[in-house]
């Protein structure tokens, strides 16, 4: 099971993914969840030689979520249909052939780990001034309370530390919320495409 936990308006999730490779269909397929209420989401990734990936995933809505270059492609649609989603995959992966990508031999994780590991390298450099500024948005979430009892009564008054719990109070209730709103929305994405 994964965690997920809302930190200065971004989501930070973690899972631990089963993977299972099919040499017959050039592809690996990896089943995980963020949280333990939500459906089991899927992921089909081919590597190619020279270090192309393409993944998609039955949770990944289309072109907003679509993260591409010259050599990785992360995309999906939301479904409960995996025959539909290894058709879809198997499409792209036909796209990726026809621009001169061969595939690796898909029958044991060695493939797989680099070529993950260097997607997700580069996928996490995509913006380096996002970092920061989530990190200027948590101490304001966090700060502005005890700042302002602070400036009000002065620093040694007994409202700083208790602004400083509700601070954070606000903070966890805030992130519960929203943790329960993906929830749903998950629920309902899955409901929608199911007929």
């Amino acid at each position: 099971m994964g965690k997920s936990w809302f930190l200065a308006y971004h989501w930070c999730l973690t899972a631990r993914e089963r993977t299972f490779y099919s040499r017959e269909h050039q592809a690996f397929a990896a089943v995980f969840r963020y949280v333990v209420s939500e459906p089991v989401r899927v992921s089909f990734k081919t590597c190619f030689r020279g270090g192309g990936f393409l993944i998609t995933s039955n949770n990944s809505e289309g072109e907003a979520e679509r993260t591409a270059s010259d050599m990785y492609l992360r995309w999906g649609c939301v479904t409960n249909d995996l025959a539909e989603l290894l058709t879809l995959h198997r499409a792209e992966a036909e796209k990726f052939q026809a621009n001169g990508w061969a595939p690796e031999t898909h029958d044991n994780f060695v493939t797989l780990v680099p070529v993950e590991e260097a997607f997700g390298t580069w996928a996490l450099r995509g913006d380096r001034s996002l970092p920061a500024l989530f990190l200027v948005i948590q101490v304001v979430v966090l700060g502005i309370l005890p700042l302002l009892a602070g400036y009000h009564y002065g620093a040694a008054h007994w409202s700083v530390p208790v602004a400083v719990l509700a601070g954070v109070g606000l903070k966890l209730g805030f992130e519960n919320m929203l943790n329960e709103n993906l929830i749903q929305e998950r629920r309902q994405q899955i409901t929608r495409s199911t007929p």
